[in-house]
């Protein structure tokens, strides 16, 4: 069964697989937003236990960019603590979702956080789908229209 993470969670997974290759704020923002799209796509379930909204430069998870920001474009250089103590990591005996996520660094880890901000904005995909000037900062883009977005993309592979 495949269980609900924190964006946080996801997100210290990426740092630690990176590594010494510091991340930047926005690329974790869009490596989680992957990371979920491609989860709903295998398995019809959610990753986070958050909603995705639809900001200006792409997919945020809000409490992430809240967690993040103070780095500003800069390397993250530890794991994300928001005041509680470090928000977790995935099970150890998570064998699949730590899987998932090596396969999305594999894939998506040699790209800018710029460059898989572009990617999210690319003509049908969900943000693109969502984002107006006029509607508000933090209108959610559902997880429907994230998952029939990363099923299309699993039948062009």
């Amino acid at each position: 069964m495949a269980k609900l993470y924190t964006p946080q969670a996801i997100a210290n997974e990426f740092i630690v697989i990176a590594g010494k290759n510091k991340l930047t704020p926005m690329k974790v923002q869009k490596l989680v937003y992957f990371a979920h799209g491609w989860h709903l796509a295998a398995l019809n379930k959610p990753l986070i236990d958050e909603t995705v909204e639809a900001w200006q430069f792409g997919p945020v998870i809000s409490s992430l960019y809240h967690d993040l920001k103070y780095n500003g474009s800069g390397g993250i250089n530890s794991l994300i603590d928001s005041g509680f103590g470090v928000n977790g990591r995935v099970d150890l005996d998570d064998a699949n979702t730590l899987s998932l996520l090596k396969n999305i660094w594999n894939v998506y880890g040699k790209y800018t956080g710029g460059q898989l901000s572009i990617m999210t904005h690319n003509k049908g995909t969900p943000w693109q789908n969502t984002y107006r000037k006029d509607l508000p900062r933090g209108t959610d883009i559902p997880n429907d229209k994230i998952k029939a977005y990363f099923d299309k993309l699993n039948h062009k592979t």
